[in-house]
Parts: structure tokens; C-alpha cells; sequence
């Protein structure tokens, strides 16, 4: 079996009826599949070739200045900071999505508390730095959704890792719910999908 990845190209194939597999400038080709146990794998026929197809990840990067009352007497950024940078990180990412955290609040019912927390300190961040704030999502969200983090200097250096796992939350039923099937929809749209052959 072999392994490709491929980006958003397979934008079509999703969790509703049968497939579409389109590549960009070669139209789109339906195909025979069967739905995933597990989304979001399918394995789809393609008349003599059999493809597995899984998401692998959707990342976004986002830009902070380290501002002076961010910092702490030694002139770092002080660690309790890094959790508000995570945070800037995953509501970007999700509106670089099309949709925002406002909007999975007040038009679908859904909020999204931490769950867990997790970090890693490398090395510091001092006052004026530009950092990059990494966010990637791994896998489609089920109940839960799991960004992984990374906060690089201007040189490129890792300055800090970790994760943060949140839970969709029903505020009426007073309940942990599924994930929205329209944010699943627009991951699935926008990630990287690593086909087997």
C-alpha cells in the first residue's frame, strides 16, 4: 500500500451519503465507499484500486507581540500568559475556518470550556518578541476537541509546546454533545488527508 498526502482537494468527501472525490482542475469523480466506523476514515472502490482515506491535521499560525506588562521582574514573558496565547491561537484557528467561537455560541447552542491543560516551558520569551502561535487540530472532534500548540520566536525556535483538550458543551441540556456536524464539515474541507492505495 502506498501513502500520499493531499490537501484540501478532497474537500467533498464528508460523512453525508456517498462521496465525491475531487482533484483541483480535473473535475470531481463519484465513487462507491463505505461509511467509516469511526469518522473520519472511509474506504472507498475505485474500480480496481481500493483507497483508505483519514484526516491527519489542520494547522493555523497566528502572530503576538509580547507586550511589557506581560512580562515578569526578570523580563520574561511571565508563564501565566502562554495559556491567553493558546487561547488566541484556537479562536483564530477556528475563524480561519469561516466560523468563530461567537457563532458556535449564539447560533448553534454550543460552548466550549476547557477540559485540560497541558504545557511545556523551552525556553523564554522576552518583551517585543514577535511569536508564532501554532495550532493544530490531528484528528476530527468527536465529544472533544484537542488543539496541539506551539509558540515559536522570531528565529524559529520552539519557546513552547503543549495542548489544550475542550469538550462541546450544551448550556440547555446541561450536557457534554457531538461535535457540530457544519465545524466537522468545514475541517474535513480544509485539513490534510493522507490517502492508502
Amino acid at each position: 500500500m502506498s501513502n500520499v498526502q493531499v490537501g484540501g482537494c478532497l474537500a467533498l468527501v464528508h460523512s453525508v451519503g456517498l462521496p465525491t472525490l475531487a482533484w483541483p482542475g480535473a473535475g470531481t469523480l463519484p465513487v462507491n465507499g463505505t461509511k467509516p466506523r469511526r469518522y473520519p476514515t472511509w474506504t472507498l472502490d475505485i474500480g480496481n484500486w481500493t483507497l483508505d482515506i483519514e484526516f491527519n491535521m489542520y494547522s493555523f499560525e497566528t502572530q503576538i507581540r509580547v507586550r511589557y506588562g506581560e512580562t515578569d521582574q526578570m523580563g520574561y514573558l511571565y508563564y501565566g500568559h502562554y495559556a491567553q496565547y493558546y487561547e488566541v491561537g484556537r479562536v483564530e484557528t477556528i475563524r480561519s475556518l469561516g466560523t468563530t467561537y461567537k457563532e458556535l455560541e449564539e447560533v448553534h447552542g454550543i460552548w466550549l470550556p476547557v477540559v485540560s491543560l497541558e504545557m511545556r516551558f523551552v525556553r523564554p520569551a522576552f518583551y517585543d518578541d514577535l511569536l508564532t502561535v501554532r495550532t493544530e487540530i490531528r484528528e476530527l472532534p468527536d465529544e472533544h476537541i484537542t488543539f496541539h500548540m506551539e509558540i515559536f520566536n522570531e528565529k524559529r525556535k520552539l519557546v513552547n509546546a503543549g495542548r489544550v483538550r475542550l469538550c462541546f458543551f450544551d448550556p440547555k441540556l446541561k450536557k457534554v454533545v457531538k461535535a457540530p456536524a457544519y465545524l466537522l464539515e468545514k475541517l474535513a474541507a480544509a485539513g490534510q488527508w493522507t490517502l492508502d492505495y
